[in-house]
């Protein structure tokens, strides 16, 4: 297990038989009285061991992590922005092995803008920025019945996300129903009712990934359809939400950080987790992708290493404005050429990149783009 991951969140009962083991450390911005360890719990659950707590469906990731719990949402009202960027500023420094963040959190209102990115997101970005870090955020539910049925009905921006989902420098993680009944409001594999969609500020692919977080009814029922872990009382609990899609993904991406003897960027840990998410899915469209953005990643060996039959070639130059960076001679097989010397095959490109930001410019944030092909020049 990886001790790269942190949940910020309502908190773990330091008391769990089941949770303590894998706690590293806890940072308590909340006193006791005023403490539901309910939503913390199953959160943290999901970031140990989702595979056995889902019945070993292997569609879960069976990556474990341990935890840097950090508490800091009461049972009543709620947290400013000011507030939770004060508590992340005060307990980021202090674990500079922890690489992934998981902030199972969204605001429900107003939804992300074309023309800008919101405060919340730019002040995010900043300090995944000054200390190496990922933030692994959830997409965000949709609350208002009767919840979402597939194909999606046209909800306006009502169901688009909301603020922090807009960071560019995070992983917004979208949900999928695992399960289905007669009732449900959806079919298996298809976007949850509730989950909350692209795109992002000026129409950034937002999600970027999705990973299951239950089924519901048009009314929000979610018997034998809800994702499994524990309550605030070590009692196994069944729940829905893009809250519990997200601990997948961080799970996921800390031991992918973790597996490399020398600590891969950032842009490589993303970019292996959202390739592997497309080389997964189905042929990806453009409402797909504002529902579940790249797909589902596979679990560690798949994000990883690749079948007998395929290959991943990684580069990772450094691209400045300007300057063009190119693998002449591309390697390809004897075996996918043709007598003729044309080449047949499926070949994926995923490109991740990390421009320069600048709040300053609206929706032209992100100060650089990058361009790429396979063709010819």
């Amino acid at each position: 297990p990886t001790r790269r991951s942190s949940d910020l969140d309502s908190g773990v009962n330091p008391n769990s038989p089941f949770l303590k083991p894998w706690l590293v450390a806890q940072e308590e911005f909340v006193p006791p009285q005023y403490r539901d360890y309910s939503h913390g719990s199953f959160v943290a659950g999901l970031v140990c061991n989702a595979f056995d707590l889902n019945h070993q469906d292997q569609r879960f990731p069976t990556t474990k992590s341990k935890i840097v719990d950090v508490v800091a949402f009461p049972s009543q009202g709620g947290l400013s922005e000011d507030q939770l960027l004060q508590i992340l500023e005060d307990v980021v420094p202090k674990y500079p092995d922890v690489k992934v963040w998981n902030l199972s959190l969204a605001k429900d209102k107003p939804p992300c803008s074309d023309d800008s990115f919101s405060d919340f997101a730019v002040a995010l970005d900043q300090l995944q920025d000054a200390h190496g870090v990922t933030f692994v955020m959830a997409a965000g539910n949709y609350r208002n019945t009767p919840f979402r049925a597939w194909p999606p009905p046209n909800l306006g921006e009502r169901d688009r996300i909301c603020p922090p989902a807009d960071s560019v420098r995070g992983v917004t993680v979208a949900a999928l129903a695992h399960e289905d009944r007669p009732n449900s409001a959806v079919k298996k594999e298809q976007p949850a009712p509730y989950s909350r969609r692209g795109p992002g500020a000026a129409f950034l692919p937002k999600p970027d990934v999705a990973h299951y977080g239950g089924n519901c009814t048009s009314k929000g029922q979610y018997s034998q359809t809800g994702i499994l872990s524990l309550d605030g009382g070590d009692n196994l609990s069944e729940n829905v939400g893009t809250s519990f899609a997200t601990p997948l993904v961080s799970t996921l991406l800390a031991n992918v950080t973790d597996a490399f003897q020398n600590e891969p960027s950032r842009c490589l840990a993303k970019a292996l987790l959202v390739h592997s998410a497309v080389l997964r899915s189905e042929p990806l469209t453009a409402r797909l992708l504002k529902y579940r953005g790249f797909g589902v990643p596979g679990d560690i060996r798949n994000v990883l290493t690749c079948n007998p039959w395929s290959a991943t070639l990684v580069f990772e130059p450094l691209v400045l404005p300007d300057k063009r960076f190119v693998k002449d001679g591309f390697p390809i097989p004897a075996c996918l050429r043709t007598p003729d010397g044309r080449v047949f095959g499926e070949i994926i490109m995923t490109v991740v990149s990390e421009p320069p930001l600048d709040a300053r410019f609206g929706a032209e944030y992100c100060r650089r783009n990058i361009d790429v092909s396979l063709g010819t020049y």
